[in-house]
């Protein structure tokens, strides 16, 4: 009965992958699955949301490029070429595991081929899996938020499938018992939470206030910060909480007026995902609390795409073209202070993601979608020439103009043609582009399993041997789990990267201070310290 449940769940999920699934599928001899949050969670009966350019397919651009570059390594896995699977999670842990099952099928081809055997052909033969190597998948890159990746944890472990994030911190993935296959490059929250509170000793800031989220990752924050507070002669009061589910603008009003009413803190902690901490920041702006607290911000909300290392442009006014008044979301923010994983710069990243052309739709299913929404942002509105005027003449397109290739139109009420050129929606163009400073730990992540496979290969095949080695084609996820708590290789510093624990990356944190600059027309993160 067990069997034919599990063919026909086997069925389904083929079936699924074929009709439904996008997926980008970079052909190797050893594949790597990877999960990235190429979207934004939906709203209402929507799975996904707009695409994310910098949370979503820079990690996604950030690991075909690594792969590339151990590709190109004749040092590294001589004669082996490491391709991916990737899938979409849109941020959202059920979505997400549903995109990870469709690993599944593959595991189950790979254990009934080099284990059980359960399938048999009429003939007596092993049936061929023909699923476009996703039967090569040997561990699997990401989650990027915590949720995902325990929801996806959860799964593999279950097909003894090691798992490397890039980003997850929850505490409760250090857990040996429940997530056994589980590492990650980025340091545990238990870290942060030091990070935090040091930072509230050299201010001498003891009487603080704090908001966090009503989920494992705030909730679990929020007790490992009570639980070190006295250590670093931290008080802790008028704690509050937000969910995201339950709570209206209201609610988050509600919450700032209970600190103000209750207190006379000046710093507020907040250990909350980013979208309850935009909406606090959001409610701060609405009550014109402006200057009123110093905020500590975690992780979640100094990684977004807006607000890592990214310059706040503000608004141009229409008459003088010359910068408005600050925002009141960005007032609220200045003189804040954030912890973020250790915050660098992937080398040679920059060159290769501003050279990727239309053509790039090949590998990448979200290529075009994600090239056309970079375009919507970056020149709408922008003045063209019309090569029929004369010189120093030119025309404002409709700000829904998308210039994704060149095109000859007609302006009918005029009778003149416009040429519009492509070069101007290439990557990287204005200051549409900026890196986002994690890459590295996606970097270290494909690296970690890189060298291990590489020590596998050296210990199975034999030295000077090239290729995938008759003993190499089954590799067993107990067996990579162990070559991968003890794996050793130079992160993007040139520093040696070891998991602590076995599991964890090293505790490497950067510390972040929102300000204005000397001309007052932007705001940025800038690092002022690091915390390792």
């Amino acid at each position: 009965m067990f069997l034919v449940r599990l063919a026909a769940w086997l069925g389904l999920l083929a079936s699924s992958l074929s009709v439904s699934r996008k997926y980008l599928n970079y052909t190797g001899d050893i594949m790597l699955g990877a999960l990235f949050p190429i979207h934004h969670k939906g709203s209402g009966r929507a799975d996904c949301g707009k695409i994310q350019l910098e949370d979503g397919v820079q990690p996604l651009e950030a690991m075909l490029y690594t792969l590339e570059q151990i590709n190109k390594d004749p040092n590294l896995l001589p004669g082996i070429k490491l391709g991916m699977i990737a899938f979409d999670s849109c941020d959202s842990p059920v979505y997400g595991l549903e995109q990870a099952l469709d690993f599944v099928k593959g595991f189950i081809a790979h254990f009934n081929e080099f284990h059980e055997r359960e399938f048999q052909c009429q003939d007596g033969s092993t049936p061929k899996f023909r699923g476009g190597g996703f039967d090569h998948v040997v561990a699997v890159i990401g989650a990027q938020s915590s949720s995902v990746t325990i929801q996806v944890a959860t799964m593999l472990r279950l097909f003894r499938v090691p798992q490397i994030s890039y980003m997850a911190t929850s505490p409760s993935l250090s857990d040996p018992d429940r997530f056994p296959y589980f590492f990650r490059t980025v340091p545990s929250d238990v870290n942060q939470a030091h990070a935090m509170l040091e930072i509230l000793r050299q201010f001498n800031w003891t009487y603080v206030s704090v908001v966090h989220s009503n989920n494992e990752y705030g909730n679990h924050g929020f007790e490992i910060l009570s639980s070190l507070a006295s250590k670093y002669n931290v008080c802790f009061t008028a704690a509050q909480r937000v969910d995201k589910e339950d709570f209206r603008d209201t609610d988050y009003d509600s919450v700032l007026h209970n600190i103000i009413n209750k207190t006379d803190v000046r710093v507020v902690v907040v250990f909350a995902d980013k979208s309850m901490t935009q909406k606090l920041m959001d409610a701060a702006g609405r009550l014109g609390i402006v200057g009123r607290f110093v905020w500590i911000l975690c992780d979640a909300w100094s990684a977004t795409s807006n607000h890592r290392g990214v310059d706040i442009i503000l608004k141009e006014s229409k008459a003088g073209n010359s910068p408005t008044d600050v925002q009141n979301d960005d007032s609220v923010l200045e003189g804040a202070l954030a912890v973020q994983p250790l915050s660098r710069n992937l080398a040679g990243f920059d060159t290769y993601f501003k050279s990727l052309g239309h053509n790039h739709s090949a590998v990448n299913p979200w290529f075009e979608e994600s090239l056309t929404e970079y375009c919507k942002k970056q020149h709408s509105g922008s003045r063209y020439r019309l090569p029929s005027m004369p010189d120093g003449v030119t025309t404002e397109l409709p700000e829904d103009e998308i210039i994704t290739s060149t095109d000859m139109s007609t302006d009918s009420a005029a009778g003149t043609t416009i040429t519009k050129t492509p070069e101007l929606c290439e990557w990287g163009r204005g200051r549409g582009y900026r890196q986002q400073r994690y890459l590295h730990f996606v970097r270290d992540a494909v690296y970690a399993v890189a060298q291990a496979l590489h020590n596998l290969h050296a210990e199975l095949c034999g030295t000077g041997i090239t290729g995938v080695c008759k003993a190499m084609e089954h590799i067993d996820g107990d067996v990579l789990r162990t070559y991968l708590a003890n794996v050793t290789f130079n992160d993007e510093g040139g520093r040696p990267f070891i998991f602590i624990n076995g599991r964890d990356g090293p505790p490497r944190y950067s510390i972040l201070n929102f300000q204005r600059d000397s001309n007052g027309h932007r705001y940025h993160w800038k690092v002022v310290g690091n915390y390792t």
